[in-house]
């Protein structure tokens, strides 16, 4: 694989992750390099704090137009921008291979979660936990074919982990957890 400028080839792209939180909901899209996870913001929706205040059919009235749809288009952006400047964008999220402590994906009844926990620059412990989310038009498009969402869920955690051992060192890739 030929390196491109910067010296850091992108190995995969994970096109969607949710991160629910007291800020909001954060979708990112991840880049996969041969040193580090890269999380790209790709939306920010506050609208459900606002809703969850209101409550009821009133509060998903307020939401539902607010969110964002989230399509396959962050991952084009992805591989065409270098690493380095994904990385320095505002509310982008790097955590070096060196700095991971733990990586689990693991299956709910609903969903599936990727749980890392690593070591920040600063060398404190810290720990993400998101939910994986295949883009609308992924989604759409298998449904449209007649495959079930459970199936369409199971896809895209089997195709993240591919993409997560393609991306690891052996040595981080063998501690990966796996509970699917």
């Amino acid at each position: 694989m030929a390196l491109p400028a910067g010296g850091e080839p992108k190995l995969g792209v994970i096109p969607r992750v949710v991160k629910y939180g007291f800020g909001g909901i954060r979708e990112y899209s991840i880049l996969l390099t041969d040193r580090r996870f890269i999380f790209v913001l790709a939306s920010l929706n506050r609208m459900f704090l606002v809703a969850a205040a209101i409550g009821g059919a009133i509060g998903a009235a307020i939401a539902a137009p607010a969110a964002r749809d989230a399509t396959g288009e962050s991952e084009s952006y992805i591989f065409k921008d270098d690493p380095d400047t994904l990385a320095s964008m505002p509310d982008s999220l790097v955590i070096r291979y060196d700095g991971l402590r733990r990586l689990l994906l693991k299956k709910y009844p609903a969903d599936y979660e990727l749980v890392i926990d690593f070591l920040d620059e600063a060398g404190k412990k810290d720990r993400l936990r998101l939910q994986l989310k295949p883009p609308d038009n992924v989604e759409a498009s298998a449904r449209a074919a007649g495959v079930s969402g459970k199936t369409v869920m199971k896809n895209y955690a089997a195709e993240t982990q591919a993409s997560i051992l393609r991306a690891l060192p052996q040595t981080i890739a063998t501690r990966a957890e796996w509970k699917f």
